[in-house]
Parts: structure tokens; C-alpha cells; sequence
């Protein structure tokens, strides 16, 4: 049982550290000592070289420990799932993701709030439309990928001043590259995107 909690204590101060540093306030750090009781349980493994860690990292990991705290038996079973599968990774796909990670909260608080929306409609979707859509995405070459993001972009911002922009919700046949996806596309009839526009 002190093995699984000793685990479970070690899956939480990574995962503390992979999705929680970015939150931190840059704060002066404080010894090890006047951390609460329960702070001073979730990192002791670092108690020991407590002071040798930089300011930033100590503020990090007691953001972490924190939120920790506050999470549910329920999501700290998620996130020590999620550890797992980010610690089995390769080290190219943990840096990418990282660098997805650090553009997001780069994001306006709007845009970033846009794209929870668009993704909590996504999985909203049945199996089969998520599916179709995700291999139609993954068709679709870096350029080909930007103009879609542009496209969306551009009616996102015609929907938000009023002239009547509707966001596609899944890439036309423009996006598309050649093949039997790219024929169902052009095959089924387009919405006009300058609809009420006269």
C-alpha cells in the first residue's frame, strides 16, 4: 500500500510539473518548512534538495501540490493515467506537444475559449463523423491545413462583426487533398460563405 501511494506521490509531482507550470506566479520561493503539512507531504521527495531548486521550480511544484489537493479521487486517477501515457511517449512528441501547449496559452483568452468550444463540440459528435473527420485532417498537407485554419479564422471573425460568416465544421473539398474523401466533398453541394451578403 506505501508503495502504490509512494507511486501515486511521484505520478502526481510529475504530472504537477508537466501540466501546471505554465500557471505559476512568479513569486520569491520559501524553504521547504513553511509549506502547509499537506503541501510538505505531496513533495517530499524534494524536501531534501529543496533549496537547490531554482525559485521558479519550487513555485511550480507548489502550484502543482496545490491543485493536486484540490482535485477528486477521480481526476487524480485521470491524471496519474495521463502520466503514464505521456512518460511512454518518445521525447520528439512530449517537446511537440509542449510547444502545442506553449501556443495555446499564447492564445487570447477568447480564442482559447473558441477552441474548448470547438472541441467539446467535436466529441459531441458520433464515432463514425469524428473518425471521417479526423482522417480527412490528416489527408491534408501543412499548407493545406494552414488555409483551413485561416478560412476559419477569417469566418469566425465575419460571424463575430455581423456580416453573416458561418465557421465550416469540416474541411471542404478546397482543403482537401485528391482522392475518394475529396470526391464525397465535391460531390455534396457547398453553402455559399457570402450568404446574406448582397
Amino acid at each position: 500500500m506505501n508503495e502504490q501511494r509512494s507511486l501515486a506521490l511521484r505520478c502526481a509531482l510529475i504530472t504537477v510539473w508537466v501540466y501546471f507550470s505554465v500557471f505559476c506566479p512568479a513569486v520569491s520561493a520559501a524553504p521547504f518548512s513553511s509549506l502547509s503539512p499537506e503541501e510538505q507531504q505531496i513533495l517530499a521527495p524534494y524536501a531534501e534538495n529543496w533549496d537547490l531548486l531554482s525559485d521558479q521550480k519550487q513555485q511550480q511544484l507548489q502550484a502543482g501540490a496545490r491543485t493536486w489537493q484540490r482535485m477528486t479521487v477521480e481526476e487524480r486517477r485521470q491524471a496519474s493515467k495521463q502520466l503514464e501515457a505521456w512518460k511512454q511517449l518518445p521525447p520528439d512528441q512530449q517537446e511537440v506537444i509542449r510547444q502545442r501547449f506553449e501556443r495555446f496559452q499564447q492564445l487570447s483568452p477568447e480564442h482559447r475559449q473558441r477552441l474548448r468550444h470547438v472541441r467539446q463540440e467535436y466529441l459531441e459528435l458520433p464515432a463514425a463523423s469524428r473518425e471521417r473527420l479526423r482522417q480527412d485532417w490528416q489527408r491534408l498537407d501543412d499548407q493545406q491545413r494552414e488555409a483551413l485554419h485561416q478560412r476559419l479564422l477569417q469566418a469566425e471573425q465575419g460571424a463575430g462583426n455581423g456580416r453573416g460568416g458561418v465557421a465550416p465544421t469540416a474541411p471542404d473539398a478546397r482543403d482537401l487533398p485528391s482522392g475518394p474523401a475529396q470526391e464525397k466533398h465535391r460531390s455534396a453541394p457547398q453553402k455559399s460563405e457570402h450568404r446574406g451578403r448582397r
